[in-house]
């Protein structure tokens, strides 16, 4: 079966994927230092795309074959962390996809032609978990980021790394930590 006969009987996670890339990464953030990541981990679920470019946004897939039963728990974790959250749907869940998101939550459908039409604008989350943030990050993310918020060098020993980052985090303001975060 080829790709172009797949995409027409089935658009799967992979071809929203490519056409978040293409008409909102591509399309905004070419001439800057963004950056892309799939299937990040947050607590006990995965962020299917995220963007990063001073701000944090990120993109919940639901394609057509998709339930809606883990939406609730993924958008609440995903609303911790992340600036923004979107869902991106095909027309199929727009209707229950709607009535599950909170009003900050964003709404993209996907048009059987491949269209991606906002059906309602995510606005800004102005918290942060950070707990929850620390354990999305690795060690030498959370070391770095540690650092540059604290100004200087951390030099416990691996088993005392995470709590004394941890306490750097929970005693940073909200807007350092997310700055420190989301630039290089």
């Amino acid at each position: 079966m080829t790709f172009e006969k797949s995409i027409r009987e089935y658009k799967g996670e992979y071809y929203y994927k490519n056409l978040i890339a293409k008409k909102i990464f591509l399309k905004n953030h070419i001439d800057s230092n963004a950056t892309v990541v799939s299937e990040l981990r947050v607590g006990n679920n995965k962020a299917d795309l995220v963007i990063v470019n001073g701000h944090s946004v990120c993109y919940e897939i639901k394609t057509e074959r998709d339930t809606l039963k883990r939406l609730p728990d993924q958008i609440k974790t995903f609303d911790k962390i992340f600036d923004r959250v979107y869902v991106v749907c095909s027309q199929n869940h727009i209707k229950n996809v709607l009535k599950i998101t909170p009003e900050n939550v964003g709404v993209f459908e996907l048009s059987q032609k491949g269209a991606l039409k906002e059906i309602k604008k995510a606005s800004n989350n102005l918290g942060i978990d950070r707990s929850l943030m620390i354990s999305s990050l690795r060690k030498n993310e959370y070391v770095y980021i540690a650092e540059k918020i604290s100004g200087h060098v951390l030099v416990s020993s691996n088993m005392d790394t995470f709590s004394e980052c941890l306490a750097i985090f929970e005693n940073s303001p909200s807007c350092d930590l997310k700055s420190s975060i989301v630039k290089p």
